[in-house]
Order: structure tokens, then C-alpha cells, then sequence
């Protein structure tokens, strides 16, 4: 037996006549389009420059080095009677 993690929360989803999705109603809330689509601009200005460079690297640091100084310890709390 094999089970899948389905790609889209389970929910009630509703779309208009030509098939776009109008209302969606899923556990993380309620979606609702409130006009009809429009056309994507043509051009949007990006938020910094383009560059030729590599790009950034999608994998995780290397863990930290071990210290070479001692451990701390706690300090003990000494009660006089």
C-alpha cells in the first residue's frame, strides 16, 4: 500500500464558468476573488540590479567549530546554616 501527500489541502474549491478559481475554502482559511483577472504588466521594475554573476548557493553552512576553551560550569549556591 502506498499513500501520497496530496499537492493541495483538501477543501471546497469553486470556479466560474471558463474554469477559474473564484473561492477556496481550505483549513489555512478562506480565499475569495473579488474581480475578474487581469493581464500581467509588461515590464515590473525588480527590486535590485541584474547581474552576471553565479548564483547564490541553496545549501546549509558548515556546523560551527568546536571551542577550545573549557566548558562553562554552573555556579553552585552554597547555603549556610
Amino acid at each position: 500500500m502506498t499513500s501520497v501527500q496530496p499537492p493541495i489541502d483538501a477543501g471546497v474549491f469553486c470556479y466560474n464558468d471558463r474554469g477559474i478559481l473564484a473561492a477556496a475554502k481550505i483549513p489555512m482559511g478562506q480565499l475569495t476573488l473579488t474581480g475578474e483577472p487581469v493581464a500581467a504588466p509588461e515590464t515590473i521594475s525588480l527590486p535590485g540590479p541584474v547581474v552576471t554573476t553565479a548564483p547564490l548557493g541553496t545549501s546549509a553552512p558548515p556546523p560551527p567549530k568546536p571551542s577550545s576553551s573549557s566548558p562553562s560550569v554552573a555556579p553552585s549556591i552554597s547555603r549556610s546554616r
